[in-house]
Protein backbone atom coordinates (compact mmCIF):
# COMPACT_ATOMS: atom_id res chain seq x y z
CA UNK A 1 0.00 0.00 0.00
CA UNK A 2 1.35 3.38 -1.40
CA UNK A 3 2.53 6.17 1.88
CA UNK A 4 0.00 8.74 2.19
CA UNK A 5 0.92 12.04 2.71
CA UNK A 6 -0.66 15.83 3.59
CA UNK A 7 0.51 18.49 1.27
CA UNK A 8 -0.88 21.90 0.25
CA UNK A 9 -2.75 22.25 -2.82
CA UNK A 10 -0.19 24.90 -3.68
CA UNK A 11 2.77 22.35 -4.24
CA UNK A 12 0.91 20.50 -6.86
CA UNK A 13 1.21 22.18 -10.54
CA UNK A 14 0.63 21.30 -14.02
CA UNK A 15 1.05 17.43 -13.19
CA UNK A 16 3.74 17.90 -10.59
CA UNK A 17 4.65 17.87 -7.40
CA UNK A 18 6.99 19.84 -5.86
CA UNK A 19 7.71 18.97 -2.16
CA UNK A 20 10.77 21.04 0.25
CA UNK A 21 11.26 21.11 3.65
CA UNK A 22 10.21 18.38 5.77
CA UNK A 23 8.18 16.89 3.70
CA UNK A 24 11.23 15.80 1.68
CA UNK A 25 13.20 14.92 4.47
CA UNK A 26 10.48 12.43 5.59
CA UNK A 27 10.00 10.66 1.84
CA UNK A 28 14.18 10.73 1.54
CA UNK A 29 15.25 9.95 5.01
CA UNK A 30 12.66 8.66 6.92
CA UNK A 31 10.65 6.47 4.80
CA UNK A 32 13.79 6.05 2.55
CA UNK A 33 11.76 5.75 -0.64
CA UNK A 34 12.81 6.61 -3.93
CA UNK A 35 12.38 6.86 -7.42
CA UNK A 36 9.35 4.86 -8.91
CA UNK A 37 7.83 4.28 -5.93
CA UNK A 38 4.13 5.59 -5.56
CA UNK A 39 2.77 7.70 -2.93
CA UNK A 40 -0.95 9.51 -2.15
CA UNK A 41 -0.44 13.31 -1.80
CA UNK A 42 -3.22 14.25 -0.48
CA UNK A 43 -4.51 18.22 0.49
CA UNK A 44 -6.28 20.51 2.49
CA UNK A 45 -9.05 20.63 -0.27
CA UNK A 46 -10.09 17.02 0.35
CA UNK A 47 -8.08 15.78 -3.51
CA UNK A 48 -6.38 13.02 -3.60
CA UNK A 49 -3.02 12.76 -5.90
CA UNK A 50 -1.46 9.23 -6.95
CA UNK A 51 1.54 10.32 -7.66
CA UNK A 52 4.79 8.36 -8.85
CA UNK A 53 8.68 10.05 -7.55
CA UNK A 54 10.77 10.76 -10.02
CA UNK A 55 13.74 12.66 -8.05
CA UNK A 56 14.38 12.21 -4.53
CA UNK A 57 16.82 14.47 -2.12
CA UNK A 58 16.52 15.40 1.29
CA UNK A 59 15.34 19.15 0.65
CA UNK A 60 13.72 18.50 -2.58
CA UNK A 61 11.17 15.54 -4.01
CA UNK A 62 9.27 15.64 -7.27
CA UNK A 63 6.92 13.64 -8.23
CA UNK A 64 4.50 12.97 -11.37
CA UNK A 65 0.61 12.94 -10.53
CA UNK A 66 -0.83 9.85 -12.23
CA UNK A 67 -4.24 10.47 -11.29
CA UNK A 68 -6.62 12.45 -9.12
CA UNK A 69 -10.02 11.71 -7.07
CA UNK A 70 -12.01 12.79 -4.11
CA UNK A 71 -13.09 9.80 -2.33
CA UNK A 72 -15.66 10.56 0.06
CA UNK A 73 -14.57 11.06 3.56
CA UNK A 74 -17.09 11.93 5.54
CA UNK A 75 -18.75 9.25 7.80
CA UNK A 76 -22.56 8.51 6.88
CA UNK A 77 -23.35 8.38 10.85
CA UNK A 78 -24.72 11.60 12.57
CA UNK A 79 -22.87 12.63 15.80
CA UNK A 80 -24.39 14.68 18.62
CA UNK A 81 -21.74 16.07 21.29
CA UNK A 82 -23.51 16.51 24.53
CA UNK A 83 -21.67 18.28 27.67
CA UNK A 84 -20.54 16.19 30.23
CA UNK A 85 -22.51 15.84 33.93
CA UNK A 86 -21.45 18.05 36.25
CA UNK A 87 -18.85 16.27 38.83
CA UNK A 88 -20.27 15.83 42.37
CA UNK A 89 -18.47 18.81 44.77
CA UNK A 90 -14.81 17.65 45.67
CA UNK A 91 -14.31 15.93 42.70
CA UNK A 92 -11.67 18.09 40.32
CA UNK A 93 -9.75 16.72 37.55
CA UNK A 94 -6.99 18.26 39.69
CA UNK A 95 -7.22 16.01 42.91
CA UNK A 96 -5.05 13.79 43.91
CA UNK A 97 -7.01 11.27 46.36
CA UNK A 98 -10.66 10.22 45.31
CA UNK A 99 -13.42 11.80 48.21
CA UNK A 100 -14.86 9.80 50.41
CA UNK A 101 -18.84 9.65 49.30
CA UNK A 102 -19.83 8.42 52.86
Amino acid sequence: MPHRLAVAAGQILGGRATLTGPSARQIARVLRLRPGHEVILFDEEGTEHTARLLRVTASRVEAAIERASRPGRESPLRLTLAPAPRSPPGWTSSSRRRPSWG
